[in-house]
């Protein structure tokens, strides 16, 4: 912990709530004696406890009849956020338990998810509207599209049919790949790099493009392009 520029706010919340081992204890004491603005934030989890405690010891006797907004006001007076989400999840307990005994740990669990509802995290994005790499792979769909947005002054672009389930384009340098239902746009503006581009045999309807032009077209076991399949089955295309 000596390590640690400025201690977090769980390390001094649980300080306060005597979580710690006497050495841990000392040793934050210790750097809020040194540190201006730790002694301000140590000082403040003191009152912000202290408002909490207020709060808990309205709850009496497990009888007491609890008004919810009186205790939802005093949080709010208090101005301490954490007191104010304990007070709300004091609320739910009693509105959904009543008449039980409140503990501690109970009331700490119950905060969390009182402060899940009010602050709820931002949702993760499930990928990136591009993604910059040598490579992607999807399954195509009933339709497919490869769009290169760009024609390209240099670069091969190599294109195999196989008995595959994945279609797979590959660069060798970097560009932007965009994945949709639809298929892949290679945001390739600028790139001189050259690609191989697997297409599973059984795709439906698989369709290449360079800006509107056509380059290649798979519907069923139909083939449409202006290029000759090489000894080795590959469709060859340069600039």
């Amino acid at each position: 912990m000596s390590s640690m520029a400025h201690p977090t706010e769980g390390a001094w919340r649980a300080l306060i709530d005597g979580e710690l081992t006497v050495e841990e204890a000392a040793e934050l004491r210790r750097h809020a004696a040194a540190c201006a603005t730790c002694a301000v934030r140590l000082s403040e989890t003191q009152q912000s406890a202290q408002a909490t405690d207020r709060l808990l010891d309205r709850l009496g006797a497990p009888t007491l009849s609890l008004d919810i907004s009186t205790v939802v006001q005093s949080a709010r007076q208090s101005s301490r956020r954490r007191a104010g989400l304990i007070a709300a999840g004091i609320s739910l307990l009693v509105v959904s338990v009543a008449g039980a005994t409140v503990g501690r740990p109970v009331v700490r669990a119950l905060v969390e998810r009182v402060r899940a509802l009010v602050h709820p995290a931002a949702p993760e994005p499930t990928s990136a509207p591009f993604d910059q790499s040598r490579g992607v792979a999807i399954v195509p769909g009933s339709e497919t599209r490869i769009v290169f947005d760009s024609v390209q002054t240099a670069g091969v672009l190599r294109l195999s049919l196989a008995d595959t389930a994945e279609l797979v384009i590959r660069s060798d340098s970097q560009v932007i790949y965009r994945v949709s239902d639809s298929g892949i746009i290679v945001h390739n503006g600028g790139s001189r790099a050259s690609y191989d581009l697997l297409i599973p045999r059984d795709a439906r309807f698989v369709q290449v493009l360079v800006g509107n032009a056509v380059l290649f077209e798979k519907f069923r076991d139909q083939v449409g392009t202006r290029v000759r399949p090489d000894t080795a089955g590959r469709y060859l295309f340069v600039p």
